[in-house]
C-alpha cells in the first residue's frame, strides 16, 4: 500500500530524463523505494531511499542518500524532491539521521537548515562511536 503511494508520488516529480524509481523490497510492514539518477544504476550521480516506518503509517525514513559530484546543488534539489514525494504519498513526517563527524557533514547540515528540518537529538553511536544527529520534517504543508 505505502509502496504504491510512494511510487505514484515520485513519478509525478521526476522531470529529468533518465530518472528511475525502483521498488527495493517490501516485507508486509514497510516498503523501500530507491530513486536513481540518469547515469546508470551502477554509477548514479544521485540516489536516495525512502522506507515507510514500521509500526507507523504516517512516517517515512529517508536514508542512504548519495550525491556525486558534490557542491552543484543536487543535494538541495533531492531534499526538496524527497519532501514532495513524501507529501504526495500521504506521509506526514520525514525522518533522517546524519553522521555529524563525517568529512562532508557541514553540507548536509546546510541542506537541513535550508529546508527547515528540526534537529531532535544528537547522540554518540556506541557501535561505531560516530556522532549522529536525528532530524524530522513535517511535510503536511
Amino acid at each position: 500500500m505505502y509502496g504504491v503511494a510512494l511510487f505514484c508520488a515520485a513519478q509525478r516529480y521526476l522531470d529529468g530524463p533518465g530518472w528511475t524509481i525502483e521498488r527495493m523490497g517490501e516485507n508486509g510492514i514497510s516498503c523501500t523505494w530507491c530513486l536513481i539518477g540518469p547515469v546508470s544504476a551502477s554509477r548514479p550521480y544521485a540516489r536516495f531511499f525512502l522506507t515507510s516506518m514500521p509500526g507507523c503509517c504516517g512516517m517515512v525514513v529517508s536514508h542512504d542518500t548519495m550525491v556525486s559530484p558534490r557542491g552543484l546543488g543536487y543535494g538541495t534539489w533531492l531534499q526538496g524532491l524527497k519532501e514532495k514525494i513524501a507529501y504526495g504519498a500521504g506521509f506526514s513526517l520525514l525522518l533522517a539521521s546524519d553522521q555529524l563527524d563525517h568529512f562532508d557533514a557541514k553540507r548536509q547540515q546546510k541542506i537541513f537548515v535550508k529546508h527547515n528540518w528540526q534537529e531532535v537529538k544528537t547522540f554518540r553511536n556506541r557501535r561505531t562511536m560516530n556522532q549522529v544527529g536525528l532530524y524530522v520534517k513535517d511535510v503536511r504543508h
